[in-house]
């Protein structure tokens, strides 16, 4: 997961262009992305958790035991990419374009 958790934390850094490179505004990047790690994390687990109960709740039916981990790895790209798109029109909103 990391390689591409890196790019879009790369990209979002990056673009727009436009933005003032200032260090109120690599603080405000630097702690989107410390939080979308985090919310990474935090819904890795959670998926991790909820695959793994519902995999044991069936009865009589095992599917696999890789499904806990690709739905882990779903929620925890999920978690990073809602975190780090939320905070793009905030951004927006702090440091508007200049005309």
């Amino acid at each position: 997961m990391a390689p591409c958790l890196i790019i879009m934390a790369v990209l979002y850094g990056l673009f727009p262009r436009h933005l003032p490179k200032h260090a109120r505004r690599r603080l405000f990047d630097s702690a989107v992305i410390v939080l979308s790690l985090a919310a990474a994390v935090v819904c890795d687990m959670w998926g991790y958790q909820s695959s793994a109960h519902a995999v044991a709740g069936m009865a009589g039916s095992r599917p696999g035991d890789m499904w806990p981990q690709v739905m882990s790895a779903l929620y925890a790209y999920a978690g990073f990419t809602v975190v780090l798109l939320s905070a793009v029109p905030l951004r927006a909103r702090l440091w508007p374009k200049p005309r």
